[in-house]
Parts: structure tokens; sequence; C-alpha cells
């Protein structure tokens, strides 16, 4: 389900609409005696109790028929039923009317979703592209299609709506998991690397973190087999300097390589796994951002910055403790507890970290 649940507004911010929205009837408000009914029907949605909070929503539109909040709702619900053909029907009824921006936002997602899990991808992309055209600003949107374009194998595209869905809202988490996995499926993978590892920082310990966490530790892994007897094979994984669309990352894969291949060694193999992780992704800290500065593509100028900064101010190995958690063999408990002031002081900065200039 790629869509925010809708917070209850009786009066809505006013947002800025493009020219391109579809005009129509003019949406109405909830009426003040309607309030307590919707909000039942929340309730009743979140209980699972979908056909009850449609009834809810029914009580609304018999008095009410323009009220998008509860045609809304309605989609909403019946999209949760899988009942595509119905969701379809009460978001298009949505959309042709006009005001209450946020609701008819909304009601673009919903209906771009509905699209693509009914199995018509295409469609969805569609419909996405008029919401985008009246919602430009949009991260929800730029994401759904960036997901829809993954869907269809259209890496290039998916890679584009996410970046996009990341210069809107840079603190989208779902969009740094799902732009490290379309890197990744691209063999892009320094790129990859360091999407996941935001992602990380900013959801680490959900339910979909120890799954980006084995993603990550697969990709730093890459090439790099050990042959038993000290013998260490290791395959440079090395894209063009001048051809990549994200950034030149060569020094940077031979530098993550060249450590990884050193967690064989005798003397680096017993060490606990986050003193293994602190040498590689050191490494590639280093060399992430070229010494003179000047980055080229998304990746780089987006990414960059700020894990070289942060490497510089020598927050690399509580990033690792705060991002990778659960290891074997770790004690992240005992560390924390020892650490805690650094721990505040990465979080502190990273929070504060200026996204919007590195884009």
């Amino acid at each position: 389900m790629r869509f925010r649940r809708l917070t209850f507004l009786l009066v809505f911010a006013l947002l800025t609409v493009s020219p391109a929205f579809p005009r129509g009837k003019k949406a109405a408000e909830t009426l003040p005696e309607d309030v307590a009914i919707i909000r039942s029907g929340m309730a009743l949605h979140d209980a699972g109790k979908y056909e009850d909070a449609i009834a809810e929503y029914a009580k609304v539109l018999a008095r009410n028929p323009d009220d998008v909040l509860a045609i809304y709702e309605t989609a909403f619900a019946h999209f949760a039923r899988k009942d595509w053909k119905q969701c379809l029907s009460w978001t298009e009824r949505g959309l042709r009317y006009e005001g209450r921006p946020q609701t008819l936002l909304n009601l673009f997602v919903i209906h771009g979703s509905c699209l693509d899990e009914h199995g018509q991808p295409g469609k969805a992309i569609k419909s996405y592209k008029k919401g985008i055209a009246a919602f430009p600003d949009s991260a929800l949107l730029h994401f759904n299609t960036g997901v829809t374009y993954q869907r269809m194998g259209n890496l290039k595209e998916s890679r584009k709506s996410l970046q996009q869905a990341l210069r809107m809202d840079p603190l989208h988490a779902s969009s740094h998991l799902r732009l490290g996995q379309v890197y990744l499926q691209s063999n892009q993978r320094v790129p990859g690397i360091l999407a996941l590892t935001r992602f990380l920082v900013l959801e680490p310990a959900s339910p979909r973190s120890p799954t980006a966490v084995q993603m990550l530790l697969n990709a730093i892994q890459y090439g790099v087999e050990s042959k038993g007897d000290g013998n260490v094979n290791v395959m440079l994984f090395m894209p063009e300097k001048n051809t990549s669309e994200e950034g030149d990352f060569q020094s940077a894969e031979m530098m993550l390589s060249l450590h990884v291949a050193g967690f064989h060694a005798s003397e680096i193999q017993e060490k606990p796994p986050h003193d293994k992780l602190e040498l590689a992704f050191g490494g590639l800290f280093e060399q992430i951002v070229p010494e003179d500065g000047q980055t080229k593509g998304f990746a780089q100028t987006f990414y960059g910055p700020y894990f070289s900064e942060l490497h510089k101010k020598e927050m690399t190995p509580v990033l690792l403790r705060f991002a990778f958690r659960n290891l074997t063999g770790a004690n992240d408990g005992e560390w924390i507890q020892e650490n805690r002031e650094k721990m505040r002081e990465f979080l502190a900065w990273s929070e504060g970290y200026s996204w919007k200039q590195r884009q």
C-alpha cells in the first residue's frame, strides 16, 4: 500500500494547484454533524471492518454527496478490500471535483495505486503523471511512479522518479529504500549502498530494516570470495569513469573491494563485525567525493557530501552501530551504553543536515 492515510481536518491549508488540474464540480466541506461519522468510519477501517466503514461514509454521502473526504475514504476502504472495480469507480468520482486539494491529491495517489495493483501499470503511470501535473511537488506521487516503473522493469525511469521524490522530500525513507534496490538491480553498487545506508539511518529498527541490512551486506561483499588457506579472489567492480550517470565511483569501488578482501586476513578475520564494517565503509566514504569537491550525477551529489562529511567528523563507527543492529557477534547494547554522547551528537548532526543544498 503506497499512500498515506488522510488526516482529518475541517479546513485544509491552501495549496497551489496547477492549471492542468481538471476542473469540475465544487467539492463540499464536511458538515459539522458528519465529522464524528467519518471519524467513526476511519476507526472501523483501521480495525479491518471495511464494510462497516463504508456504511458510515454512505450516511454522510446520503445528505452531502459532494463531500470528497467521504468519497476518498470510501475509495480507500475498497482498496483495502482489494475491490479494484469499486476503488476505481470511487476515485474517478472524486477526481471530477475541484477544491479540497489535499483530498484530491490523495485520490490521485490511490487511483494510480489501484490501477497498479489491478495489473494495469501503464494506466497507473498515466494517472500518476496527471496527478504530478496538478501537484508537481508531491513526493508520494513521484515515489509511486518509481515503484510502478520498477515493477514494469523500466529501471531507468524508476530511478528518475525516485530521485525526484527525494528532491521533494529527502526524509522519505521508502524512497531511499526503493532507490537502493533499483540501483543494485541496475548494477550500480556504490549508489545502492549509499541509498540503503541512508534508509537505515532513517529507519534502523523497523520490520523492513533487516532486509535492507542483508541487501547491504551482500552488496559490500559482492565479488569477494575466500578460497581458503588465505587465498581470496577479488573481482573489482569498475564502472566506466565517464559513463556513470550517478557519479565517478571508480576509486570508491576499488577501496571498498580491497577492504572487504581484507576481512579474510588472519589479523582481521576475528575482529567484531562492526570493526570490519568500519574498515569497508571508512574506505568507501573517504573516496566518495573527489578531492576537488566536484561531484556529478544524483548519487554522488546527493549522498556523497553527507557520508563524506560524516566520515570526516569521525562518526562512521556511530553510524554503523546505529544503522546495523543485532549483527551476529555484536553487543549493541553495551556499545550504545558506553557511547551515548557520540550517538546524540551523530543524530543531532544528521537531523540538522541540509539536504536541500545538495540537489
